[in-house]
């Protein structure tokens, strides 16, 4: 087990050379710890009670407060220089913060101002067409072999993001009987 008091340091840095934890790196770590608290809470609810149920915790915590976090994360996390491609805690861009922290906003507005299920599902479904637009960005990227191509493990966490947040958002739709997903 490592100390707690030495500082971490990457596999690929060189000799000598440590990361200490910031508080970019918390946010990153508190936006996706809502992300996920907000998925498990939602498939608990879709396993339980039904679809309706499940959006309003995946609207409020996966994107309302992850999105809030992320642009904090942006904003705490701006660095002079980009840190590696392997480095685990990479705080979202100035831009990707920006977006998830509008419809994060739209989504915590839908749960606290009791909008309805439509609305909280869309507001779900937009977070998910926007995290699969940022994956497809991503592979392009990574396609052209561009220095600014993402790092795989974060592009596949995208893109399962988006997955996840468009079933519950088409699933929501569908149990709420909006026309055309049923």
């Amino acid at each position: 087990m490592p100390d707690p008091a030495e500082p971490l340091v990457s596999d690929d840095a060189p000799p000598g050379a440590s990361r200490h934890v910031g508080a970019g790196d918390v946010a990153v770590v508190a936006s996706e710890l809502a992300l996920v608290f907000g998925v498990v809470v939602g498939f608990n609810q879709l396993a339980t009670q039904s679809p309706v149920d499940a959006i309003l915790p995946v609207a409020l915590f996966s994107v309302g407060l992850a999105g809030v976090l992320a642009l904090v994360a942006a904003l705490v996390g701006l660095r002079p220089s980009a840190p590696g491609p392997t480095d685990p805690l990479v705080a979202p861009g100035l831009d990707s913060g920006v977006a998830s922290f509008a419809v994060g906003l739209a989504a915590l507005a839908a749960v606290g101002w009791r909008w309805g299920v439509a609305t909280q599902a869309a507001v779900v479904g937009v977070q998910g067409l926007r995290l699969l637009v940022t994956a497809a960005a991503g592979v392009v990227a990574t396609l052209r072999r561009s220095p600014e191509r993402p790092d795989p493990y974060r592009l596949a966490l995208t893109a399962a993001e988006a997955v996840v947040l468009g079933v519950f958002a088409v699933a929501a739709l569908a149990d709420a009987g909006i026309r055309p997903f049923t």
